[in-house]
């Protein structure tokens, strides 16, 4: 009877181990998604930015206008370093769970 108990042990631990490295990975999956929308937020915004320094920036926009397009790529910048860095994090993690199984 111990040997059925230690394969049943064995066997949800194993359960476990895929679950958690599954979920791990729907997440590292997830952040590359949201990396990749915010960079090509970021990408919108430079393209409106050369848009508007190609019609003459500084003759034909308003300073607010010159502003808000520039708080747009700055706060892209951020949320995609803020998302990279979850995701490194979740590699990490996903790595020392590869490393023990």
């Amino acid at each position: 009877m111990a040997n059925w108990q230690e394969i049943k042990a064995n066997l949800t631990q194993a359960k476990d181990t895929v679950v958690e490295k599954t979920d791990l990975y729907t997440n590292i999956a997830s952040l590359y998604i949201k990396i990749k929308a915010a960079e090509s937020k970021l990408a919108n915004a430079y393209e409106k930015l050369g848009r508007i320094a190609y019609k003459r920036f500084a003759e034909e926009h308003t300073e607010e206008e010159k502003q808000e397009i520039l708080k747009e790529i700055m706060s892209s910048v951020k949320a995609i370093n803020l998302l990279k860095a979850e995701k490194a994090k979740l590699e990490a993690a996903a790595k020392e769970l590869s490393d023990r199984a």
